[in-house]
């Protein structure tokens, strides 16, 4: 079977994990404070926050900013129509309300949001670079791409899930350069903890975002690791592209840059059945985000975004990670373009 997501603990990692289990401290200590920092300074910002997950840190992302703004409840966020739910989830976990967009040919939302929002929570769809920047405050969700790109946005928010660029089983990081956002996010991560000279003082209602040493020592193991998977996936995507040229039953949706999560292809018809014939064949596949139409959307979905409805339903997202081989690549290329044809 040819994965979805692939995982590799290197020595190094296993030395770091073993280093926190001898040391007889779980939590945050060497490897958090040093993690949070490398993934800030490495998307240009000053700070980042290690917690629990990629939701966590969209939701507490976004709390921060309504606190910051006094966003009243229920107020908008454009959010795109076409993203993993998560995108979605946070924004009604924080007390506001997805305004869903419709997305440009490349699956991305558009920059003319409704005038109503306050704040809009653009993607980073499967590693492709966002370009489009809003008039009102933006947190950039990039969980699906992680890599060398500036954060424009006030906060930038990624995950460590196993199937993204920088694995650590869980976890998520917010990052940013505003102080009050910093102490906003970390006091709600540590249950509203804040620190103001008094003893074990809870100034919010916060959460237990908190993750340990160890998540943050394989993270850092393949932060350097990172280079050479880069410039893998990239040749893969290339290897893709190159397979896909001309067809007229195919059509990549993405091109660079892109850090490639996965490899997103558009089908002229609906893609259902064509995946569930490549998993006949041993390839594992996605399909393209159809969250829309799931019953938890009933009554916030207003049915305006066409373009997302109509790549959710012939998209499909095939396998791109540094486990792969050429031969692989090849074979699930050949494959779909027979099936497709």
């Amino acid at each position: 079977m040819i994965r979805m997501s692939w995982c590799e603990i290197s020595k190094r990692a296993r030395r770091r994990v073993q280093d926190v289990l001898k040391s007889g401290w779980l939590s945050r200590r060497r490897y958090i404070p040093e993690f949070e920092q490398k993934v800030a300074s490495r998307h240009g910002k000053e700070w980042g926050i290690f917690v629990s997950s990629g939701t966590d840190a969209l939701r507490l992302a976004l709390l921060a900013l309504k606190e910051k703004y006094s966003w009243p409840e229920k107020s908008r966020i454009a959010v795109p129509g076409l993203t993993f739910a998560a995108t979605a989830a946070a924004v009604v976990q924080a007390g506001l309300v997805p305004e869903f967009t419709d997305v440009d040919p490349q699956g991305l939302m558009n920059p003319g949001i409704k005038e109503w929002c306050v704040g809009a929570l653009p993607v980073h769809l499967f590693g492709k670079i966002h370009p489009h920047q809003y008039h009102v405050p933006f947190i950039e969700d990039s969980c699906e791409a992680f890599g060398n790109h500036p954060i424009k946005g006030e906060l930038g928010c990624f995950s460590f899930y196993m199937s993204h660029h920088v694995q650590c089983g869980v976890g998520g990081m917010v990052v940013g350069n505003g102080r009050f956002e910093y102490e906003v996010i970390k006091s709600l991560a540590n249950h509203g903890r804040v620190d103001d000279g008094k003893d074990w003082y809870f100034g919010r209602i916060g959460y237990s975002s908190r993750l340990t040493e160890m998540e943050a020592a394989l993270g850092l193991s393949h932060l350097e690791d990172l280079p050479e998977q880069e410039a893998k996936r990239k040749k893969l995507a290339a290897r893709y592209a190159k397979a896909f040229k001309g067809s007229r039953d195919i059509a990549p949706l993405h091109s660079e840059p892109s850090t490639w999560m996965f490899y997103p292809i558009v089908l002229n018809r609906d893609s259902a059945a064509i995946r569930l014939l490549l998993a006949q064949k041993g390839i594992e596949t996605r399909s393209m985000m159809p969250f829309l139409r799931h019953w938890a959307w009933e009554g916030l979905y207003q049915e305006n975004c066409p373009q997302a409805e109509e790549l959710s339903s012939r998209g499909i997202l095939l396998p791109l990670h540094p486990g792969l081989e050429t031969k692989d690549v090849d074979f699930v290329a050949k494959t779909l373009i027979k099936l497709a044809n």
